[in-house]
Order: structure tokens, then C-alpha cells, then sequence
């Protein structure tokens, strides 16, 4: 039985540049710090990275650090001791750090950051769960109308970058986490712009040690991963368009033939949206058994919910968003991306539909 993968969300698959790149890097054995020629080589395809990558979110090159993924770039940014205003459906990452705090940012029901003023603040791009695109340029003026950020703003733009162009410089943030294997690299790399704003000569490095990545991230640079994300991005950057337009017709069809299923919710703003992620909530279903059977089906998708001890959870970024948590816990996530075809997107409409009554038992 051929599978169906329809989880980009958690991780896409490596595209074909990436994958070529990290082939032809495997056998590099150079650490990028070293004089000798190996090194030298290993320097050059890190930093033909740094500017691909650089290119990709209108920074300069000298504002781009390589970390193991967007956790970390997230928990770098946190780590300086200010306190974080957070909204409440941000990744666990930043909801977890105690230099976050909540309570200041609100969000309505469709996951849509409200208006706030606050020294400092993390807001995603894009929701993780749900595929709402946060209005980050509108909260980061700091007019009287908008609210805004007087001294730091970060942006996680995880689900973001590689997907919706992304410009640091018109969204007006300071610093910015991506990961590599959202777009097609490899997972284990990652990246954090901070902007020539904040004076790098004090900010409190995560991992101390060897000084690499300018004293910012110690540690030898992964040199496959990091190239293969450069490549990664680059490919999605120029296919980004084509990929727009398509996923958005396959989104739409799924959306359609979904959420007719009678006791059924599209979760997420319904138009300012991501393409590729659909999230519903299903009435008298749990989220977890559907996705359950959706993997026996061959089908690989997510229920919107974590698991804590082996219990389920329901989705914080739906509670926070107003849902009962009973409504919540019927939670499911359908990410789709480049490899995704028509069929597929038919099967898994056909499925969810004959899983949903067979779970609801009629």
C-alpha cells in the first residue's frame, strides 16, 4: 500500500537540491575553523549558506546564525534575560522557557494576535497548529493605533520561511527563528537572524565554548545540514509561487470536501491562512483515535493535540483561541506540500469522511 504523507507541518520531505547538496558535502571532513585547505572548503559552503539564507529573508549575511533548529534559535533569543511578553498559541519552545511570560498578548478565534504594547515580545509568523499568518508588521509599528514593541521583537518564523516571503526588514522585527527541515533540509539545523540593531557584543550566547558563529552558537558547524538548507531554501524561494498556487488549490479542496462532514470546524483565520495546513475539529471524535486510524489507512497526518504521560492534551493554541476543551480534543491537523498530488488529497477526504462515521459509530 502506498502511503500518503500529509504532515509537512511536523517535517517535510528533503527536496532534491538538498538532498544533492548534503551528498556531495558527506565526504567534507574539513572543520570550517581550520586554516588547511579542507577547512577552507568547509568555510566557503557554510558561508554560500549564510548569504543563500541571507537572500531568502532580506538580511545581510553577517546578521545570520547557524543553530540546530528553530528550538534552539528560539531558546537563544529567550535566553538574554528580558522578559518576553508570548502570546499564547506559540510553540512550545517559547511557551516553555521561564523567561516567557503570557497574559499581556491576546489572541481571537481565529488565533489572530490582538493588538498590545509590551518592551519585548515573541510572535509567530505562522501558527504552527492551525496556519494563521500573524499581522507581526501591524504589532511591531508601535503607533497609537497598533500597540507595538518599544525594545524587542522576535519572530518565529518556523512554518513561515520557504513557504510566504518573509522580509526582516519590513516586518520591522529584531531577531528571527527558522528551521531547515520545514522547507526541505535536513532536520538538526537551523537559523536565528539578529538584526545589526541589537549589539551583538552583549548578547548571552546559548552555548558557550569555541566561539564559532561569531562567539553567538559555539559548537563545529554542521556543514552537510547547513548547506543543504542554504540549497533548501534557495529552491523553495524560486518555486514558491508555483508551489502557492497549487497548494491552495488542494488546500481549498480539502477544506471543501472536509469540513461539509456534518459536526465539523475549520480551525485558523479561514482566508489569512498559510497554504498547505488544514486543521478541523470533529464533534464526538477524539483527534488522536482519528489520526490513529487515518495511519492504518496509510494516511500520516497529526491530531491537534500533545501528549502529556501518555495522556491526551487538548491543543493550547485552541484553548487559547476559545474552544471547549471537549471541542479541542477532536482536533486534526492535514499539512500537505510539494510532493502532495489531486489523488492524494481525494483519498484523504475520502478517508477522514469514512473514519469520522465510523468513529461517531453510524
Amino acid at each position: 500500500m502506498k502511503r500518503i504523507y500529509a504532515d509537512y507541518s511536523a517535517t517535510a520531505p528533503l527536496c532534491g537540491p538538498a538532498r544533492e547538496k548534503m551528498t556531495q558535502l558527506l565526504d567534507t571532513f574539513g572543520n570550517p575553523t581550520s586554516a588547511h585547505q579542507e577547512g577552507r572548503m568547509a568555510r566557503k559552503a557554510v558561508e554560500t549558506a549564510r548569504k543563500q539564507i541571507a537572500r531568502a529573508i532580506h538580511a545581510e549575511p553577517e546578521e545570520v546564525f547557524f543553530t540546530s533548529g528553530g528550538s534552539e534559535a528560539n531558546a537563544a533569543v529567550l535566553n538574554q534575560g528580558w522578559d518576553f511578553q508570548a502570546s499564547p498559541v506559540e510553540h512550545a519552545s517559547v511557551l516553555a522557557h521561564p523567561n516567557a511570560r503570557t497574559g499581556v498578548i491576546a489572541v481571537d478565534r481565529y488565533g489572530t494576535v490582538q493588538p498590545f504594547t509590551a518592551a519585548c515580545a515573541c510572535v509567530m509568523l505562522v501558527n504552527n497548529e492551525v496556519g494563521t499568518i500573524q499581522p507581526v508588521k501591524e504589532l511591531a509599528a508601535g503607533d497609537a493605533e497598533h500597540g507595538g514593541v518599544t525594545r524587542w521583537l522576535h519572530v518565529d518564523a518556523v512554518q513561515a520561511v520557504g513557504h510566504i516571503p518573509v522580509n526582516v526588514k519590513e516586518l520591522g522585527c529584531d531577531t528571527l527563528s527558522l528551521s531547515g527541515h520545514k522547507f526541505g533540509a535536513p532536520p538538526g539545523v537551523g537559523a536565528l537572524y539578529i538584526s545589526k540593531r541589537i549589539n551583538r557584543k552583549f548578547f548571552r550566547a546559548l552555548i558557550p565554548g569555541g566561539g564559532q558563529e561569531q562567539g553567538i552558537r559555539s559548537g563545529t558547524e554542521n556543514v552537510p545540514g547547513i548547506a543543504a538548507m542554504g540549497a533548501a531554501i534557495e529552491w523553495s524561494v524560486e518555486h514558491m509561487e508555483e508551489h502557492r498556487r497549487r497548494l491552495q488549490m488542494l488546500c481549498d479542496k480539502l477544506i471543501d470536501g472536509i469540513a461539509a462532514i456534518r459536526g465539523t470546524e475549520l480551525t485558523g483565520h479561514p482566508t489569512n491562512r498559510v497554504p498547505g495546513i488544514a486543521s478541523f475539529m470533529f464533534r464526538d471524535v477524539e483527534g488522536t483515535a482519528l489520526a490513529g486510524a487515518l495511519d492504518e489507512d496509510g494516511i500520516a497526518v497529526s491530531a491537534g493535540s500533545a501528549c502529556a504521560a501518555g495522556k491526551p492534551k487538548p491543543s493550547h493554541v485552541l484553548l487559547a483561541m476559545g474552544c471547549e476543551p471537549e471541542q479541542a480534543a477532536g482536533a486534526l491537523r492535514i499539512s500537505i506540500g510539494w510532493k502532495t498530488t489531486e489523488d492524494e488529497a481525494d483519498a484523504v477526504i475520502k478517508a477522514v469522511r469514512q473514519r469520522v462515521r465510523e468513529l461517531r459509530g453510524r
